[in-house]
């Protein structure tokens, strides 16, 4: 149920019969290889709509969150994991078993940071200035718009788009909360 360390430090990538810190290996990168995004509109007679999304491709992201809480017993943990994780009567499963203490560094922990973020949605319908008139309101919008609507990840945590105060951390997620997601109702009023 532990889990199982490559031993590469001997000559030429050799085995030397010993896990130690020379056995690292450069395993990937926080920064992404690709950023992009892409913001459009369009509107046909009274309607519109705007929209905006931004990702990234090539990164990766230690699951901090996941060695740290996973697997412990004093912890409260994910369902997942709870379930799935080895125990003598499920020894078939790629989940750890449970310890008193934090599973060391590991490629286990280590995700895609692939993403795709649709921030931005608004639905808009102008109400036609014929029926204003009467009011002397010269234009009336009504609109509805939702940020952070969605996000398209492989990432098992909250969000492999984080970003860390501290540069010793870059890359790791494990005190971070997802982002909120907003609508909001509006109108547009021009006299």
């Amino acid at each position: 149920g532990d889990l199982r360390y490559k031993d590469i430090s001997g000559p030429a990538g050799t085995p030397d019969g010993k896990i130690d810190d020379h056995d690292r290996a450069y395993s990937g990168s926080y920064q992404p290889k690709v950023t992009y995004g892409i913001n459009g509109g369009v509107s046909y007679m009274n309607f519109d709509l705007s929209f905006g999304a931004y990702g990234t491709a090539g990164g990766k992201i230690y699951n901090g969150k996941k060695q740290s809480t996973g697997f412990d017993f004093r912890d409260n943990i994910e369902t997942k994991v709870a379930n799935s994780r080895w125990t003598p009567n499920n020894p078939s499963t790629e989940i750890p078993r449970a310890t008193l203490s934090q599973l060391p560094n590991s490629t286990y922990f280590l995700e895609k940071a692939d993403f795709l973020r649709i921030n931005n949605l608004t639905v808009g319908y102008t109400i036609a200035e014929n029926m204003l008139s009467r009011y002397r309101i010269s234009k009336l919008r009504i609109y509805a718009t939702a940020q952070n609507l969605a996000t398209i990840i492989g990432y098992s945590g909250f969000s492999p788009e984080i970003a860390g105060s501290d540069p010793l951390n870059a890359g790791i997620e494990i005190n971070s909360y997802p982002s909120t997601r907003t609508f909001a109702f509006g109108i547009n009023l021009t006299f």
